[in-house]
């Protein structure tokens, strides 16, 4: 009976797409698309739809880029951010997460972390005291958000 259950239990298939090209020599890079799409869909989480590789953005670079680069880039940017939350037990990468993913808004970062948006502004304080940056500056919102891009895909 456990056996009959097993093997009529509902499975779970996924599915990654590649990009359409215009010649049979190309079917490969798609099976490779379709492959790196799947193993992003899982690691980002992606359950609602298929994930398709031209829509992944700047996962689909970072994913297939050099582990040894990445790690640097993101201890180089957020290090300190990381090793301070480590020291002090705190919670400002995710508050740097929250703020960069609500589009750099107050009011909806706040809300996304339970907290009085004059807390947050002492915390977003503290980040740029911290990492000794601009939160301002789109370079560095560009670069945090990649770094936390990275943490993300690559496990960092």
């Amino acid at each position: 009976m456990a056996l009959a259950e097993e093997r009529l239990s509902p499975r779970i298939v996924r599915v990654g797409s590649g990009r359409t090209y215009q010649t049979a020599n190309e079917i490969f890079r798609s099976y490779q698309e379709a492959k790196v799409a799947l193993e992003l869909g899982r690691i980002m989480n992606i359950r609602s739809k298929t994930p398709f590789f031209r829509e992944l953005g700047l996962a689909r670079i970072l994913y297939n880029h050099d582990q040894q680069e990445l790690e640097e880039f993101y201890w180089d940017t957020i290090g300190d951010l990381v090793r301070y939350d480590t020291e002090q037990n705190g919670d400002l990468i995710k508050t740097l997460e929250k703020f960069l993913l609500n589009s750099c808004d107050l009011k909806a970062a706040a809300d996304a972390l339970f907290l009085h948006p004059n807390t947050l502004r002492y915390r977003l304080k503290k980040i740029e005291e911290i990492l000794e940056i601009n939160l301002n500056d789109f370079d560095t919102k560009l670069d945090l958000m990649t770094a936390l891009k990275i943490k993300h895909i690559k496990k960092v």
